[in-house]
């Protein structure tokens, strides 16, 4: 979450999809952080401004708080979880089917 926060606003979407495609093999990694920021420098990004914002004290203090909040508010109990929310209605994915999820979140978001 910390490198996704400090990805430069136009590398977000492609840092996310990056993230969430590869999730299977950082999860099980022995170093994931350093595979987050190899995923951040293949997009271009500078990889000491990333060090310092990721060690901004104040930026962790405020993840791990909406984190817990959103986690408390959602019933979040295991990753990964997808909430999205329309018409201010939550709906909760659960499991690691990629497709499937995707699939449910677009049909979401294109609905009226």
């Amino acid at each position: 979450t910390m490198y996704a926060r400090c990805v430069q606003p136009h590398n977000y979407n492609a840092y996310m999809a990056k993230m969430f495609h590869n999730q299977e093999v950082w999860m099980n990694a022995e170093k994931p952080r350093r595979m987050m920021l190899d995923y951040a420098l293949s997009l271009g990004e500078d990889e000491e401004r990333l060090e310092q914002c990721v060690s901004n004290w104040s930026l962790k203090k405020q993840v791990t708080e909406q984190r817990n909040n959103l986690s408390e508010l959602y019933l979040v109990r295991s990753l990964p979880t997808v909430v999205v929310v329309k018409n201010h209605t939550p709906k909760k994915f659960l499991g690691t089917d990629k497709q499937i999820i995707l699939q449910e979140i677009n049909r979401i978001l294109e609905s009226r």
